[in-house]
């Protein structure tokens, strides 16, 4: 893999260590995404390999998790050297796929509220990634995908930069109610260290994409996504990593999440990049078919 002719700059890490994200940068051409994720929707109804024993009712669904486990192209995506490179710029060369997920937004569908994530035991109530003691960073870095345009009117992503550092909300605090946000599942407000506080719209901005670019950011940086008023759905497939030091899944062995519970015994984390000195994760070589992950290099 030529790490080189995909990696950052310079420049481009310390942007992304100021503002949390870098972004888009091209994936795929959208002639291509289109070809891609219209033999894609055929092939995620038949869920014989599937992770986990759950059809997915909706976006909202654990359901929609990790199909890069038992899906040919979604575990090329998350190997793709357009992205593993500019991952090992900033988090170095020993780097884990942990979790992918859909996001799909249909039409008239409000927007994602606010929120940011860490340990991402809110939902739970178990920590799902526990880093080092004495970390400056958190959570992971997430690469989202669009497969279709993304723009405002159809529900675009926006973030809001430099928050990475600051948690404004309190993951232990868990939610007490479930699916009250249409389109997202949670009620990030209960979760807030401060209730009286709300996020600064004027410091955000809309990130537009073309189908096949891509965006990649700390989970722990505010996101959220504005309302769908088109006619069209948007889709975004969203693919995490962290480095092989972080502890995945360390207090549990089962997946809870939308009121949705399953087993983790088919979960596996994806060594993407050099090599697992740690010991601390399940890895496996080969996906759910018996593909090996390292052909897709």
């Amino acid at each position: 893999m030529n790490h080189i002719e995909h990696s950052l700059s310079e420049e481009e890490i310390n942007s992304f260590n100021l503002n949390g994200f870098f972004g888009p940068f091209k994936v795929y051409d959208p002639e291509e995404i289109a070809a891609e994720w219209k033999k894609l929707r055929i092939e995620l109804h038949d869920r014989d390999f599937a992770p986990y024993d759950i059809e997915p009712s909706s976006g909202l669904s654990i359901g929609n998790y990790d199909r890069h486990l038992d899906v040919s192209f979604l575990s090329r995506h998350i190997m793709r050297p357009q992205i593993v490179s500019k991952l090992r710029s900033v988090l170095g060369p020993d780097i884990l796929n942990w979790r992918t997920e859909f996001f799909p937004k249909y039409p008239n569908e409000k927007g994602t509220p606010w929120h940011q994530n860490s340990t991402f035991e809110a939902a739970s109530g178990k920590v799902q990634l526990q880093w080092p003691e004495g970390s400056k960073e958190n959570g992971a870095i997430t690469v989202w995908c669009a497969f279709t345009d993304s723009t405002i009117d159809n529900g675009c992503l926006k973030l809001m930069p430099r928050t990475q550092y600051t948690r404004f909300y309190n993951e232990k605090k868990g939610f007490t109610r479930e699916k009250v946000v249409p389109g997202f599942g949670y009620d990030f407000k209960e979760i807030r260290y401060d209730s009286n506080w709300e996020p600064d719209e004027k410091k955000a901005f809309p990130l537009v994409m073309k189908a096949g670019e891509c965006v990649a950011f700390w989970s722990t940086l505010l996101h959220g996504s504005h309302p769908n008023i088109s006619r069209n759905m948007r889709l975004g497939f969203a693919s995490r990593y962290v480095p092989t030091k972080v502890q995945i899944y360390p207090e549990t062995k089962i997946l809870a999440e939308f009121g949705e519970t399953t087993s983790l015994k088919k979960w596996s984390a994806v060594l993407v990049s050099g090599t697992d000195k740690f010991g601390h994760n399940k890895i496996k070589e080969r996906n759910l078919k018996g593909e090996l992950f390292s052909s897709f290099k």
